[in-house]
């Protein structure tokens, strides 16, 4: 099991490396995205 986890680090370090800035911008996209779907749910029972 240590040597799958060992080998398992690299990919999962370097996910941790690009998180960062994949994090905020799918968080802001998602946000973004509710945001859309809340005002045009709004729009259409007006």
């Amino acid at each position: 099991d240590e040597g799958g986890g060992a080998a398992t680090s690299p990919p999962s370090n370097k996910a941790a490396s690009q998180q960062p800035f994949q994090r905020p911008l799918s968080s802001l996209m998602s946000s973004l995205f509710s945001i859309a779907a809340f005002s045009i749910l709004n729009f259409c029972k007006l």
